[in-house]
């Protein structure tokens, strides 16, 4: 009997050690597989090589490789059948190559290669996939009043800003045509890299011809530290999530211009929405306008505050090696904490509400939870994301890569951008909101 049961256990603990054994096999095997998107990215912080430094044309090429290889292994695009952009786009790296050993010149700089590779990825037509030069102080036009004065420059070394705009447009990786100009309008034609990877001169400063009341006037610009420009404003990183509570309209503004799924953002939303409970708000205005992404999470925390049972989220691809995984929509029960608002919701966009931003809007917009308001958002609801960083080898340039491909949640809109309700000028989406909820109470008062 006693041996009888000795053997009993023996079986029992030899079943068990092999549970544990596979059980510990798969967490190893899928933290192994979850991870390998993430082999061979950049561990640290690192800077490009100087845009006049010289390379070797077999540098050039190893670069090109490099980028291509990267593409090839780690992007959505090349498991998907027929990608009419993959094609475009391996032919352009086969026309460069080709470009490339035909070219007499051993002068081949970080600028020209940083080009080349853009104009490569330009073909994928995938926002997050893009090269970028790191640059650890860049520098800007010494003067911003100009341009705050009279827009954009007609000229810039007396080329059409329309021509280094059109050269721009080939080289910049992109998914709305918004987006390209307001990033060429507010930022790189103000700056010393991007303007020299335009094809501008910048060795000895620029000069722009504004269109003025008293004709075409010229101002030349060194360039300096962003800290050190006359007319700029200060960038105030600290305050990138705020709100401020109108009592006599009833309207609460939540500003949020990243998507920080932190500490100081929960508290602050939680701060927000007992302010609101408070003060009796029935209309809420979330201002996204100056949003350029980050963690999407921030939207399915905000959402636990209103008053809804559940909501549509968006389905996806992910890229493990050589296996792409899809992952369906879900409907997500919504995990509610009070105090809850039912009341109206109203999101303000622009072409710079992007990635996180863009998806937090269309969580709102595609549910049906409230209305947007402003311009069409920076990138598309359908597109590829969650970027993989990589240092180029010989030029140091920074290449990022989607992992992931995301699906609009609203299928029916599929394809599109997401455009707002009520379209306006992104500058007169918050008095536009404000009209709106005026309309609606005069409506409300008529009614009663």
């Amino acid at each position: 009997m006693i041996r009888s049961l000795s053997k009993k256990t023996k079986i029992i603990l030899g079943i068990i050690i092999f549970l544990i054994v596979v059980f510990l096999l798969r967490l190893l095997i899928g933290k192994f597989i979850f991870n390998v998107p993430y082999i061979g990215t950049a561990k640290e912080d690192f800077c490009s090589e100087s845009l006049d430094t010289v390379l070797t044309k077999k540098q050039v090429k190893e670069d090109l490789q490099y980028v291509y290889n990267k593409l090839r292994k780690k992007h959505p695009a090349w498991l998907e059948d027929s990608n009419d952009k993959v094609v475009k786009l391996e032919s352009k790296y086969q026309e460069e190559l080709a470009s490339l050993e035909n070219n007499n010149s051993d002068t081949i700089t970080v600028l020209d290669e940083w080009r080349i590779i853009g104009s490569i990825l330009h073909e994928l037509q995938d926002g997050h996939t893009r090269v970028t030069f790191s640059d650890e102080k860049p520098t800007y036009i010494d003067d911003f009043s100009q341009i705050n004065q009279y827009g954009l420059p007609v000229k810039i070394n007396g080329e059409s800003t329309k021509n280094v705009y059109s050269r721009f447009s080939l080289l910049f990786q992109y998914e709305t045509e918004g987006f390209l100009e307001y990033i060429f309008e507010d930022s790189f034609v103000k700056n010393k890299n991007y303007l020299a990877y335009m094809g501008v001169d910048t060795k000895s400063g620029v000069t722009f011809t504004f269109d003025t009341e008293d004709g075409t006037v010229d101002y030349h610009y060194d360039f300096v530290p962003y800290e050190d420009i006359k007319g700029a404003e200060k960038d105030d990183w600290d305050n990138w999530v705020y709100y401020e509570i109108s009592a006599d309209n009833k309207v609460g503004i939540f500003t949020l211009n990243s998507c920080d799924d932190n500490e100081e953002y929960l508290n602050t939303l939680q701060s927000f929405f007992d302010d609101v409970h408070k003060a009796g708000v029935e209309n809420i205005i979330v201002d996204l306008r100056s949003n350029g992404g980050g963690n999407s999470y921030v939207a399915n925390e905000f959402l636990r505050y209103i008053d809804v049972d559940g909501y549509n989220t968006w389905a996806c691809d992910v890229r493990y090696g050589p296996y792409l995984k899809k992952y369906r929509d879900l409907y997500i029960k919504n995990e509610r904490k009070e105090p809850l608002f039912s009341g109206n919701i109203y999101v303000l966009t622009s072409p710079i509400t992007y990635s996180a931003a863009m998806d937090f809007a269309m969580l709102i917009g595609d549910n049906n939870i409230g209305k947007l308001v402003g311009e069409p958002s920076g990138n598309l609801p359908d597109c590829y994301g969650d970027c993989l960083d990589f240092c180029i080898p010989n030029s140091k340039l920074e290449l990022f890569v989607s992992f992931k491909k995301w699906y609009r949640v609203d299928q029916n809109k599929s394809g599109g951008p997401l455009n707002p309700d009520y379209l306006c000028d992104e500058n007169d989406a918050m008095d536009k909101a404000f009209e709106i909820i005026n309309d609606n109470l005069q409506i409300q008062g008529a009614q009663m």
